[in-house]
């Protein structure tokens, strides 16, 4: 989006991290983990030193049984299990988050939609609004009894939230 910003007509943000052009990213994740619980929402965060690196490399992983309390929890069990087999470990590329700026001249040039998954443990609603009001969201949605993978939990209701964000950009 800050790269070619007149190529996008909207960005569209399912219960997801949304930076803001004020402060880098990295900002959005440290807030997420002063509000969140030790386990960061279900999300297992190991610190590993690499040789050559200067602060430590941030692997995430997640375990079944939390797959199913934070991510997972309003779909089927079949979603689940297929879910669990595809879980790898993970970076937030820390280094990177921290370096990068988003501008108001680009970045925030782009419109921006939110949904808001009410049922989201990981990313809680008052976290999502924060991040909303930070953002400038053109326009906010909502998806009733979506968790975290709205797009297995309330498949129908999110296309008909894609469809009407569509509808709108035409």
């Amino acid at each position: 989006m800050e790269a070619f910003p007149q190529k996008i007509a909207v960005a569209v943000f399912i219960t997801a991290i949304v930076p803001d052009t004020t402060r880098a990213p990295w900002h959005i994740l440290e807030e997420h983990a002063k509000r969140s619980s030790a386990s960061y929402g279900g999300i297992e965060i190991k610190n590993v030193s690499l040789p050559g690196k200067s602060q430590p490399f941030a692997v995430v992983s997640s375990d079944f049984n939390r797959l199913a309390t934070y991510l997972y929890q309003k779909c089927t069990p079949e979603d689940l299990a297929l879910a669990s087999m595809m879980v790898r470990p993970g970076s937030f590329f820390r280094e990177d988050l921290e370096k990068i700026t988003f501008s108001e001249a680009r970045y925030g040039s782009v419109d921006k939609v939110f949904i808001i998954c009410v049922e989201d443990i990981m990313l809680t609603v008052d976290f999502q609004k924060w991040m909303i009001e930070n953002c400038g969201a053109k326009e906010v949605m909502e998806i009733e009894e979506a968790d975290h993978m709205a797009m297995l939990s309330k498949p129908q209701q999110l296309c008909q939230c894609l469809i009407t964000i569509l509808n709108s950009c035409h």
